[in-house]
């Protein structure tokens, strides 16, 4: 709808605002979170943008139809198309801000809701190998270690990803270690580094059966060997 407002000097158009307006809207002011739930709660928003109409393009037909038969057909895959083509375009979208979100709450040192996010936005294993990264060299393992996939990516992350964090908590947190390797798979990492480390625990470091850890005698020696103990176990059955 279109509103023209007239007086003797000007004319004035008005028209009512849509998601598509309210998403640009929301875009111009980095306001990346409100953005990205604006497309997951309406992908239609996309199909509404003229400037993602335009990177879709219009459907275009291959041949002359010879039927109706065959102009039933051939509409019926255009829209298939086009949907597809749509669909691909929301995530596409939905990717590129979540990233720009990811990274306006690492620059505010937000990095608790900057794991969370990661754990909603993220959807490619080349998106989970860089911000991985990027919060291993701010040895943020905390904020990120839960929200790193396991079983529902493909392909799957490389494995060197699960190794570096086992790898940083069995030299700082033998308690976590244990939690991980219960809640992971062995086919995410190579179980023969992860058995190294945790055995080099035991020859290089001051990890004894009579060191003392928040009180309890030997906790962290067991927790190391009862690691160990599993690993060969998945050695042996492999």
């Amino acid at each position: 709808m279109k509103i023209f407002i007239h007086s003797p000097y000007d004319c004035i158009l008005a028209t009512k605002r849509d998601l598509a307006d309210h998403l640009s809207f929301l875009l111009e002011h980095n306001k990346y979170k409100e953005s990205w739930e604006l497309i997951n709660e309406h992908p239609e928003v996309i199909s509404l943008s003229p400037e993602k109409l335009v990177e879709i393009g219009p459907g275009t037909p291959d041949r002359v139809q010879a039927s109706s038969d065959d102009f039933y057909d051939d509409a019926s895959s255009a829209v298939d198309s086009a949907s597809r083509l749509i669909n691909s375009s929301v995530e596409k979208e939905k990717r590129r801000i979540g990233e720009l979100w990811i990274q306006q709450l690492i620059e505010q040192k937000d990095w608790i809701d900057a794991g969370r996010v990661c754990g909603k936005v993220l959807g490619t294993s080349s998106q989970w190998k860089d911000w991985v990264y990027t919060f291993v060299a701010a040895n943020k393992f905390d904020e990120i270690t839960p929200f790193i996939p396991t079983a529902t990516i493909r392909p799957p992350l490389d494995s060197t990803i699960y190794e570096i964090v086992l790898g940083h908590y069995i030299a700082q947190d033998r308690l976590r270690v244990r939690e991980l390797l219960e809640q992971w798979s062995s086919d995410l990492f190579d179980i023969k580094a992860v058995t190294t480390a945790l055995e080099n625990q035991l020859r290089y470091r001051n990890v004894r059966e009579d060191s003392i850890e928040d009180g309890e005698k030997g906790r962290d020696w067991r927790i190391i060997v009862e690691s160990l103990g599993m690993c060969w176990k998945v050695s042996v059955a492999r």
